[in-house]
């Protein structure tokens, strides 16, 4: 770049941005290091890791924290807008949870629109999420499964029942959750269960040169009209995390018998319809329901064209299993 290009690059953005231009370059070469090290210390192996997850027994989480104290990294604490937050109610408890690469800052509305109705409402914050993306490159799905299972015991403490509710990645999360943690219900939104994109046999080798990709232009149009502050490039090593949490979820969606709503958009052209139709038909729910919002895209809680229907669905379900399980209740006394 030449003096003058620098100096005028300079003048446009404030100092503390420069020096973490400069510091960025700095870290790459650590992170990607980093990243090499976890895949050849815990290589993926399904029910090995999802098993040790499950018995409190993964350190990776812990690894992930130690790393992020001793590398160069930018921007890993969340502002107010995408952190986690909790509004409290009733004594039934929802967490809500984002989809990938984004935060609370998108289902915020949604998740106080649920609050209104009484519930206590939890919208989590999944690790790596909310900060930047070279934060986010040093996490693994298993960092995002231990935050939800965490907030599920959180939010027992001050509630009867759990409610999952997710979007997207935050979906296929909660089905996962909802296989191995007690809740009353699992509310799945557009998640995504097995994907074929025509790339995916090369990312593992394009990842390794390529580190990070843009988003579409339509998908930033949307998030920027919206005002969310999801990341406007991803890092494909997480694409490999999220092809693995979808891998671990469809070797135990089976066992889910929690009651489940499964919500799916007409006009989603990133989660295929069939991924729907496959957890409502494999989970072993006794009580499931299916709706696609007739006008949605994948981004149900950017478009808002089915914002008051999806809501009515998401309460009349939950509302319907309360009464069915206070009947139940006396039944036996």
């Amino acid at each position: 770049m030449r003096a003058n290009e620098m100096k005028s690059y300079q003048d446009s953005i404030s100092r503390k941005q420069v020096i973490k231009l400069f510091l960025s370059a700095f870290a790459e070469p650590y992170i990607a290091t980093v990243q090499w090290l976890r895949t050849l210390l815990f290589p993926f192996k399904p029910e090995q890791q999802i098993t040790s997850i499950i018995n409190d027994q993964t350190i990776i989480g812990g690894i992930t924290s130690f790393l992020s104290t001793i590398i160069p990294q930018f921007e890993t604490t969340p502002s107010p807008e995408t952190d986690s937050f909790t509004l409290r109610g009733g004594k039934t408890g929802i967490i809500i949870t984002h989809g990938f690469g984004s935060n609370p800052s998108e289902i915020a509305e949604f998740a106080r629109k649920l609050h209104e109705k009484g519930y206590t409402v939890m919208a989590l914050r999944l690790p790596g999420h909310g900060t930047s993306p070279d934060h986010f490159s040093l996490v693994r799905f298993e960092d995002w499964y231990i935050a939800i299972k965490n907030a599920i015991r959180e939010l027992n403490k001050e509630t009867e029942e759990i409610i999952l509710i997710g979007h997207s990645m935050g979906a296929t999360l909660s089905l996962l959750a909802s296989a191995f943690n007690p809740v009353s219900a699992v509310v799945t939104i557009c998640a995504p269960i097995e994907l074929h994109p025509p790339f995916y046999a090369l990312l593992p080798t394009v990842s390794n040169f390529v580190a990070k990709w843009p988003r579409t232009p339509s998908s930033l149009k949307k998030i920027r009209e919206a005002n969310v502050k999801s990341y406007q490039i991803v890092p494909l090593n997480m694409v490999i995390e999220l092809f693995n949490l979808m891998e671990v979820t469809r070797k135990f969606m089976h066992t889910v018998s929690s009651p489940a709503l499964v919500i799916a958009a007409k006009n989603d052209k990133v989660v295929p319809m069939e991924n729907a139709q496959r957890i409502y038909k494999t989970i072993s729910s006794p009580i499931k329901k299916m709706w696609i919002a007739p006008n949605s895209t994948h981004q149900v809680f950017i478009d808002k064209v089915d914002f008051d229907e999806l809501l009515d669905q998401i309460v009349s379900f939950i509302e319907s299993e309360r009464k069915k399980e206070e009947k139940l209740r006396e039944r036996e006394t």
